[in-house]
């Protein structure tokens, strides 16, 4: 079980991600921070993509503030404490993965090609078949990303409202569902009393339709009027 360490030189372990939760002892916890802040430094650096940087100082936050709260918990909870991995964590809230999947995978594939792009543009100015100026290197390096960004947050959009839109469909089907349901009830939860005098209401109800059908049809077809055959 992992105990309660110094302020201060939690303090100081917690100002690099993830080493906060590895001094007091949550190895998994500390180890999950640690490659997700220089995992996305090492991704920002070897692909080119700058645009991810606006993440680091979240995850550098998330960090450090996670190492100070840890250690600032009562010894009753902070005892109950277990070590995971920060995305099988109980104390996340449980994310639907299959609808992100789909978000995921398009910002993987941008985020790629634009990697990808960059590094060609790279190696033609490098070789010097390309110039910083020329339009094909800003088209690159100041219109696609703004083009990738935008198409980014457009896909989602259209993504979360189809989403809802889905939801919104499975609940009314759910609920018609319901109804009919209810509507379909029958008399077999009921006690054998009230079975019988369900029944023998359906029953007598039936005769006195049945007496009040003759009655009209005798009214209405006179008795001389009725076939031979039924006289006979």
């Amino acid at each position: 079980m992992a105990h309660k360490k110094g302020k201060f030189l939690n303090f100081c372990f917690s100002c690099i991600p993830g080493a906060g939760q590895m001094y007091q002892g949550f190895m998994k916890r500390g180890v999950s921070i640690m490659v997700v802040f220089f995992g996305m430094l090492a991704l920002i650096s070897y692909l080119g993509i700058d645009e991810l940087i606006f993440c680091l100082p979240i995850i550098w936050f998330y960090g450090f503030f996670d190492g100070i709260h840890l250690n600032s918990l009562p010894d009753s909870e902070y005892a109950q404490l277990r070590d995971e991995f920060l995305f099988m964590s109980d104390e996340l809230p449980q994310l639907r993965l299959k609808k992100l999947r789909v978000p995921a995978a398009v910002t993987l594939i941008l985020l790629g090609g634009y990697g990808l792009f960059g590094t060609i543009i790279n190696y033609m100015i490098w070789e010097g078949l390309l110039f910083w100026d020329s339009p094909v290197a800003r088209l690159i390096y100041d219109l696609m990303p703004k083009m990738l960004f935008s198409v980014l947050i457009i896909f989602i959009g259209v993504y979360l409202i189809a989403g809802k839109k889905k939801e919104m469909e499975d609940e009314d089907y759910e609920e018609d569902g319901f109804y009919q349901g209810a509507g379909s009830y029958t008399v077999s939860g009921l006690s054998d009393e009230m079975k019988d005098s369900v029944s023998t209401e359906n029953v007598q109800e039936t005769a006195e339709r049945s007496d009040e059908g003759a009655e009209l049809e005798s009214v209405l077809i006179p008795e001389g009027s009725q076939p031979e055959e039924e006289r006979g």
